[in-house]
């Protein structure tokens, strides 16, 4: 819900400026700079819409025995799997890695990821290092 309010107040502080400017000195330098702001207002406000529905991608990285920093690190994030099937069908030939991969393959295993109901956990656990990772898709 935070991009998603970013996005409007965003969106409408940006249109807010443009009609202003363009109401004061018309179609100048100023107003064709805001448009920049207006468009991350309108992604923003997509990217928060499609996140309602879309899984995230939990990762939690904890290096406890370590005096490294930061010791804790934690990201969130919406995984769009529509977007990134669209991709690797359109460039997945360009991608050195995917090169010899069937990439029909690679988005019928993203399709099958968004059919899922449980989550994904992955728990990697190094007790030499004390690092403990954990992933969690869902």
């Amino acid at each position: 819900m935070i991009p998603l309010w970013i996005g409007i107040i965003l969106t409408t502080l940006t249109a807010w400026g443009m009609f202003a400017i363009q109401q004061n000195s018309g179609f100048n330098f100023w107003f064709f700079c805001l448009s920049i702001p207006l468009l991350l207002g309108i992604l923003l406000i997509a990217m928060g819409a499609a996140s309602g529905t879309a899984r995230w991608l939990y990762l939690n990285v904890d290096r406890s025995q370590q005096n490294d920093w930061p010791q804790h690190i934690t990201l969130a994030f919406p995984l769009p799997l529509g977007l990134v099937s669209w991709f690797i069908q359109s460039f997945g030939s360009h991608i050195e890695g995917l090169k010899h991969t069937n990439v029909d393959e690679v988005i019928h295993a993203i399709s099958l990821t968004k059919t899922i109901k449980e989550p994904l956990i992955v728990n990697v656990d190094d007790s030499d290092d004390g690092e403990r990772v954990q992933i969690f898709i869902g």
